[in-house]
């Protein structure tokens, strides 16, 4: 999401997204020129929890973001989109945690099997021991996990405010929790993309794949 103003051509905002389950918020600058859009790129610092361009006078604007046709894009704006969404779900939500969700219910909430919205042929089949990775009806894996009220520093990123799901396989794997809500889960790997995977309960865990 992009909040700010534009002055002779000059557009100065507020960049807000999301990455690997966290919100953060930046400064960001771009010029018009014609039909294109150039950013200006520039050494950035924080500030109270936001990071700002340390010199504007400084910057240089040399990426170029040339205008096109959005019917060529849908996919990008529709992920866009959502990730909108999730920041702004993320950050209005309210609960027993700083991320809105219930933790004395989250261990519940987990428990089930999950499908993809994604890929259809990707699910997740959690119960109290184990966590079963399952593709197009085949078990690819079965591991014990731990669920966390925060993703600690061993998870390769601290986030404090975030519940953590620990898969301990053969290599150990962090997903930030973001949705737990029994009906709905969405999980980004902490060691990823920060491209948050969601899945839809579609019935009891107790289901065995074919």
């Amino acid at each position: 999401m992009l909040n700010g103003e534009i002055s002779d051509g000059l557009i100065k905002a507020s960049h807000t997204y999301m990455i690997e389950g966290t919100i953060q918020t930046e400064e960001t600058y771009f010029k018009l020129e014609s039909d294109r859009l150039l950013q200006g790129s520039g050494e950035l610092v924080e500030d109270n929890g936001v990071m700002v361009v340390k010199d504007p006078a400084s910057l240089q604007f040399t990426d170029v973001l040339k205008e096109t046709d959005c019917a060529n894009i849908k996919d990008a704006i529709a992920n866009a989109e959502q990730t909108s969404n999730d920041i702004v779900e993320q950050s209005n939500s309210s609960g027993e945690g700083e991320s809105g969700l219930d933790l004395s219910m989250l261990g519940e909430n987990l428990i089930g099997d999950w499908q993809s919205t994604q890929d259809p042929k990707a699910h997740l089949s959690i119960d109290e021991n184990s966590y079963r990775d399952i593709y197009d009806g085949k078990q690819l894996d079965s591991s014990a996990y731990e669920v966390l009220a925060s993703c600690p520093e061993s998870c390769g990123k601290t986030m404090e405010e975030t519940p953590c799901l620990q898969v301990q396989g053969k290599d150990m794997l962090c997903y930030a929790i973001l949705t737990a809500d029994g009906e709905t889960l969405e999980l980004s790997l902490l060691t990823g993309t920060g491209n948050v995977n969601q899945y839809q309960r579609i019935n009891s865990a107790t289901q065995q794949p074919q």
